[in-house]
């Protein structure tokens, strides 16, 4: 028996070939299970009769526990993003929209944790807004050392794009983990990131590339501080492995 777990974009991404071979061996498994309803929706645009059941992705909180929970100065955003530095982690559409969040808020501060792939072209970008000095770039860092980030952050922001190549977000662990540090969370519509942030509870979804929506729900989450930050973390306790493994194990069972 066997059991397949999708991501969303395996049936888009590679040449013909390779995608012909994915539909072929993909019907061979006895379950296929899709890490959120957006990637369940994408396989089936393309294998509309493959049967796919939806567990979301969890958090190891064991990692986490040796770590206290601290208050966060609230009153401006200091965002962060814990992600490769890439196209589709949308670190851009971030830097794109803090102009106009520095004219609402004078201590706005955006912090970036991961691979610097193309962190080049982020301070250039920065740079050429006249921002520069209201961003960080960090490499990759142990547990210790991302808490520290997380600690000085009070907003987790991905703002991921779905690009051409068929490379989508799936889900969003990231944001569950900040969430466990009681950091509400702002990510994009029509990815994996819409099962990974409650709506107006944990946190807002919004269209990456609307400044707009953006800074509206940056005023909403500092303005609703606590109640969000309350959310975020009953949201990441529910999603410990320890929880959403009990889901799996209800589909091993049945094979």
């Amino acid at each position: 028996k066997s059991v397949a777990i999708l991501h969303g974009h395996e049936a888009m991404m590679g040449s013909i070939l390779r995608r012909k071979l994915f539909e072929k061996s993909i019907k061979s498994y006895n379950r296929i299970i899709a890490v959120s309803i957006f990637s369940k929706r994408n396989i089936k645009r393309y294998i509309a009769t493959l049967d796919i059941s939806v567990i979301n992705n969890g958090i190891d909180l064991s990692r986490f526990k040796s770590f206290p929970i601290k208050i966060v100065n609230k009153n401006n955003p200091r965002m962060l993003t814990i992600g490769s530095i890439t196209e589709r982690k949308g670190q851009k559409n971030v830097i794109n929209v803090l102009p106009k969040l520095e004219k609402r808020f004078d201590n706005v501060f955006y912090q970036m944790v991961g691979a610097p792939i193309l962190s080049r072209e982020i301070k250039s970008l920065s740079k050429s807004y006249g921002v520069s000095e209201k961003i960080k770039i960090h490499s990759t860092l142990p547990d210790k050392l991302m808490v520290d980030v997380i600690y000085n952050s009070n907003i987790f922001i991905m703002l991921s794009d779905n690009l051409e190549s068929g490379d989508v977000e799936g889900f969003g662990i990231a944001i569950l983990e900040a969430n466990y540090f009681g950091l509400p969370a702002i990510g994009s519509k029509n990815c994996g990131i819409e099962d990974a942030i409650c709506d107006k509870i944990t946190g807002r979804l919004v269209d990456p590339k609307s400044s707009d929506e953006i800074l509206m729900a940056v005023e909403d989450i500092l303005d609703n501080y606590e109640q969000y930050s309350l959310e975020a973390k009953k949201w990441a306790i529910s999603h410990d492995w320890k929880i959403i493994s009990k889901s799996y194990l209800n589909i091993l069972s049945e094979l």
